[in-house]
């Protein structure tokens, strides 16, 4: 079950998944301030993670102020449509 509420500042990121999740790839986002992971889920396709975060209010999704991110496109298009207010900060290790 997902929390409550989202982060001030939110990381997100895919990692290679295991053989039972439904995508190749699983998606996962933390909380950057505390460190603590917020939700891992078993895809990382655009259609599935705008479901999960518009289960979140349009309040509580302005909320986030800052999306650290790698430069993957298709992120870049969820997060301008599920956190309207929140900046991209591109991910050091990701430029280097």
């Amino acid at each position: 079950m997902a929390p409550r509420t989202l982060p001030r500042v939110l990381a997100i990121d895919e990692f290679k998944a295991i053989r039972d999740c439904e995508g190749s790839m699983a998606f996962i986002a933390m909380d950057w301030d505390s460190g603590q992971i917020h939700t891992i889920l078993d895809n990382r396709r655009t259609y599935k993670l705008l479901g999960f975060f518009n289960c979140y209010s349009y309040e509580e999704r302005c909320k986030v102020e800052f999306l650290v991110m790698d430069m993957n496109a298709a992120y870049d298009s969820v997060v301008k449509k599920a956190f309207p207010k929140a900046q991209i900060v591109i991910d050091r290790s990701h430029i280097v």
